[in-house]
This record gives C-alpha cells, sequence and structure tokens, in this order.
C-alpha cells in the first residue's frame, strides 16, 4: 500500500494551481494583444534574429530636446511661425516676447508644427521661441527652448496723396517760401530764392535779375558736354592733358575743379560751349574763362528762372541717358554745406546738387556764395535755388547756413512735418 503524506498532496496541489494560474494569465495576455491588433493600437514587437521577444512600448526621453523655428511677417499684423517635428511630443508650446517687456508670454499649444499670431502691432519687433511637450503620466512636461527668432511687421501702407495743384501748392508753399528769403538781412548783400513743385508744377521766385554764377556755370559746361556724348560726337574716355572727360566731369561737379573745367572747355572749345549754353538758356553767360590754367572763372552770369528751367530738364528726363547720369554725378556733390547740409540725413530724402562762391568782387571787400538741387523726398520733389551776391566777406558763413536752413523749412514743409518733428 503507497503512503500518502499530507506534505507532498499538499505541495502537488499547489503546484497545479500554479500552472493553471499561468496558464490563465498567458490566455488573457493573448487576448488582449489580439483585440489591441484589431483595434490599430498595439505597438509593434520588437524582434531579435527575426524572433518576437515580447510586447514593448516605447519609452519617451526625459527631456524632450529643442525643435528649429523660423518665422516670418505673414502681413502688417501677423505673425507665421513653422518649426521642425520632435519625436515623442505630444504638442507644442508658443512663447512671445513683445516689444518693451522682459519676459515671454505662453501663447497657448498646438499639436502642429506651425502657428499663426494674429493681432500684433504694425511697425514693432517681436520675438518667438517654442518648445515641445510630452505627456507622462498625465502630466504636461516641456522639452529644451528652441532658438529665438526675431521678426520686424511692416509699417502699414500709406494711401498716397493726390498731387496738389498749382493754386494748392502756392497756398502751402509760398508763406514758407517768403518766410525763407525774408530770413535774409538786407546787410547781406542780394539773394534770390527759387523752389518748383515737381508733381504740381508750382514756381516760387524772391527775384530774377541777372546774377554772379561763380561755379554754379559748371553744371551749364557739364550739360554741354554730356549732349555731345549722346550724340556720340564725344566718348568719356576721350582725354585732354592725360585726363579723361568722365574724370573731368566728376572732378568739376563733385568737388569743384577749376583746372578740370578749364581742360574740358579746351576739348570742346571755349567759344561753342558758352554759345549752346547761352541758346539754351538765354540769361546764362559764359562770358569769360581767365586763360588755360586759370583757376577761376570770371563774370559769368546766371538767374532763378534759367536754373530752375535746367533742373527741371534733368528731372524731367532723369529715367533717360544723358539726365539720369547728370543727377547721379550730382549726388555724389562733397560741397555739402548749404542746401544738403541738415537735409541729406532725412529718412528718404537725396540731394543731387551744385555749389558756387567767389570771394574779393567789388574791390575785395564782398562774395559770392550759390547752390542749387534737386531735392528727392518721399513726399515729393522739387527743386531749390540759391544765388547771392555782394555778400561781405565774413558774413558768407551765415548766408551759407540761412540756405541750408531754408531747404531744411522747405524739405519739412514737403514732407507735411512740423519744424519740432
Amino acid at each position: 500500500m503507497r503512503r500518502i503524506y499530507f506534505d507532498e498532496e499538499y505541495s502537488g496541489n499547489m503546484t497545479a494551481a500554479r500552472n493553471i494560474v499561468i496558464a490563465l494569465a498567458i490566455i488573457i495576455a493573448a487576448l488582449l494583444a489580439a483585440a489591441a491588433i484589431v483595434a490599430g493600437t498595439a505597438e509593434k514587437p520588437l524582434r531579435s534574429s527575426g524572433e518576437t521577444v515580447g510586447v514593448m512600448a516605447a519609452a519617451k526621453p526625459a527631456k524632450l530636446p529643442a525643435p528649429s523655428l523660423t518665422a516670418s511677417a505673414a502681413n502688417e499684423t501677423d505673425a507665421a511661425l513653422s518649426w521642425s517635428a520632435v519625436p515623442g511630443a505630444d504638442a507644442y508650446a508658443v512663447y512671445l516676447l513683445s516689444p518693451g517687456e522682459s519676459e515671454y508670454t505662453k501663447l497657448g499649444g498646438t499639436t502642429e508644427t506651425d502657428y499663426i499670431k494674429t493681432g500684433l502691432t504694425a511697425g514693432k519687433r517681436y520675438k518667438f521661441r517654442v518648445a515641445a511637450v510630452s505627456i507622462v503620466s498625465g502630466k504636461a512636461k516641456t522639452g529644451e527652448l528652441s532658438n529665438t527668432v526675431e521678426i520686424t511687421l511692416a509699417e502699414p501702407a500709406k494711401i498716397a496723396e493726390p498731387p496738389l495743384s498749382p493754386e494748392q501748392a502756392e497756398a502751402k508753399y509760398a508763406p514758407v517760401l517768403t518766410e525763407i528769403a525774408n530770413s535774409f538781412a538786407s546787410s547781406y548783400g542780394t539773394v534770390t530764392l527759387g523752389f518748383t513743385d515737381f508733381s504740381s508744377g508750382y514756381t516760387y521766385i524772391s527775384s530774377d535779375e541777372d546774377m554772379f554764377a561763380a561755379s554754379s556755370i559748371k553744371v551749364y559746361v557739364m550739360d554741354y558736354v554730356y549732349l555731345q556724348i549722346a550724340a556720340g560726337t564725344a566718348k568719356l574716355s576721350d582725354t585732354t592733358e592725360g585726363f579723361s572727360l568722365q574724370n573731368d566731369l566728376e572732378a568739376m561737379i563733385t568737388v569743384s575743379d577749376n583746372a578740370a573745367t578749364g581742360r574740358l572747355l579746351k576739348h570742346f572749345g571755349f567759344a561753342d560751349v558758352s554759345a549752346r549754353i547761352n541758346e539754351k538758356y538765354p540769361h546764362t553767360v559764359l562770358n569769360h574763362w581767365g586763360g588755360q590754367g586759370n583757376t577761376k572763372i570770371l563774370n559769368n552770369f546766371a538767374n532763378i528762372s534759367d536754373t530752375l528751367l535746367f533742373l527741371r530738364n534733368l528731372y524731367d528726363n532723369r529715367d533717360a541717358f544723358p539726365a539720369n547720369a547728370m543727377i547721379s554725378t550730382m549726388k555724389r556733390q562733397q560741397l555739402l554745406t548749404k542746401i544738403p547740409k541738415y537735409i541729406r540725413e532725412m529718412p528718404g530724402v537725396a540731394v543731387a546738387n551744385k555749389t558756387g562762391s567767389f570771394n574779393y568782387l567789388y574791390g575785395g571787400d564782398y562774395c559770392v556764395t550759390n547752390d542749387m538741387a534737386i531735392v528727392f523726398t518721399p513726399g515729393g520733389d522739387f527743386a531749390l535755388a540759391f544765388y547771392a551776391d555782394g555778400v561781405p566777406l565774413g558774413s558768407d558763413y551765415n548766408v551759407s547756413d540761412l540756405m541750408a536752413r531754408g531747404a531744411e523749412k522747405i524739405t519739412k514743409a514737403v514732407m507735411n512735418q512740423h519744424e519740432t518733428d
């Protein structure tokens, strides 16, 4: 008879029970895995040597890396952001630093990799950053912040105002120009002022007597030379005394080189240059050149009407040769103490000018100081000219500065600015 011990029978029963539990667990796990596959939510099994070794969920990193951010202005008030996707990210947080602020503001979250921020202020500068966000055990964990992207939104487009009529231009500009003309004291000699608003055609002339031209006559020499080049009878590479026409034109205008002027007159013939200038501009007279190599042009005359006509002709043909070349040369002017002095640094303003000055007239006690310019501004373009004769030596700086201040006043008027701007 076999002996049966209680402890052996108990141990055997426990082993059988354990085997049943393991079998049930395997069956349940298989059923759950099958259900997940049907539902499309199963993780892919990890494999080694082609064998399935188990089903594991991909672990998310402790802190997600930073996305790469780019941004641009969508329009005057909206910014468009986009960034690279970060593996493991459940969402992304967008941050904004507004002008005048020291800390970023969280704009919100998105599951996309782009974002449009609306309602910003035109003309202002903004900074943006983005971070990936993961959800771990029901809690949001923010990853590394992206690079900072800075954008400046465009200023709102200004509606172009219709051009002024001549009557409107006169009402707007005549009081300013009269004030400028009256700013020159009678003790400063004779000063004439001319202005033309190119859009309306309005012209103001304080007085129009013939004045000593000094080096202002050189723009008419430049005009003659460029017309010969345009006609094909001369080339910029042609030379006189080893200097090219191009070199002498540049020097004559930008630094008022008298020797360069003399070479140009010699090259083309003084008499022909003088006749052609006077034919085109009747009150502009090249009467005398003080001998070859002389550094002064004596007794040459011009007036405001001819000067404004010359500047108008240049402006009207500014997009074609040779007017565009002459304007470009005048824009490179290096003598900037009169019309350009206070306006050349104004936003959007460009000045094409030619000065003139001459000392020791009237027995050595007086001087001449002139300037003419085309002034290009965002508010409209205009011509401006000053001629001053009989200025007492020592007062020429004051007269030149009054010309500069007058140019500033009328430029601000054209640009609709106030004197306190």
